[in-house]
């Protein structure tokens, strides 16, 4: 009886060990196969490569915890853009470019003038006036060291039409000449009474502009070149 008691328990443990160690195998296949489903989950969600936005995580080493692989900061201060082949600005991946200030130039405005169209009209009318003459002295100019002819006239009181002549004696004869004594080079003053213009009663004068266009305007200051927007934290997987 005790031969078959210790049989049996001998043969009870032999089962309890194979059994352990069929269990422990299992839980090994089991981690194994978590862990596989766990880096397919995140191959598949979130290939190597791909973006990962949130509110939550401000570390990548946080985003790694939380989903698994490695994670580094993307995109900082920018705003994500879908590629487009036929623009240049946006034709391959991970392509940088954009300002968030700008500053127009003469050459970014459109061709345009500004017009100055042609002005008429009439000056107001100052009134009835006049405009004053001042007096005037002065020095007429000298015509040098000369001479003054006279011319004799007969006794019939004949004048010569050269000038002034005299009738010195009844007995010269028509057309003897003689000239006053010579006074050298000299000037005479002259001066001028005040006085004023006539009027020409109130009136206007009239006043046309010429077409032109106006002068430049601006400073060129720069403005802000963003559009509304809301922060939040990216990263990239890359491994």
């Amino acid at each position: 009886m005790k031969k078959l008691l210790l049989i049996f328990s001998m043969c009870f443990l032999g089962l309890n060990n194979v059994f352990a160690l069929d269990i422990e195998t299992k839980i090994e296949e089991l981690k194994k196969e978590v862990d596989h489903l766990v880096e397919t989950r995140l191959d598949k969600t979130y290939p190597i490569g791909s973006i990962y936005e949130t509110t939550t995580y401000s570390k990548a080493s946080e985003v790694g915890a939380a989903l698994g692989g490695t994670w580094e900061a993307y995109g900082s201060g920018r705003t994500l853009i879908g590629v487009d082949e036929n623009d240049s600005n946006f034709n391959t991946v991970n392509k940088i470019g954009g300002v968030s200030s700008i500053s127009l130039t003469t050459s970014n405005l459109p061709s345009h003038t500004h017009s100055i169209p042609a002005l008429t009209g009439s000056a107001a009318s100052a009134g009835a006036h006049q405009h004053s003459i001042p007096v005037l002295t002065g020095t007429a100019e000298s015509a040098g060291s000369h001479t003054h002819a006279l011319r004799y006239a007969d006794d019939a009181g004949n004048l010569n039409v050269w000038g002034i002549v005299w009738k010195v004696s009844t007995t010269t004869s028509f057309g003897t000449t003689s000239a006053t004594a010579n006074s050298g080079a000299h000037t005479h003053n002259i001066k001028t009474n005040a006085s004023t213009t006539g009027s020409n009663g109130a009136h206007t004068h009239n006043i046309t502009t010429v077409a032109n266009i106006t002068g430049s305007s601006g400073s060129g200051t720069s403005f802000t070149n963003l559009s509304p927007y809301i922060t939040v934290y990216m990263y990239k997987r890359i491994a």
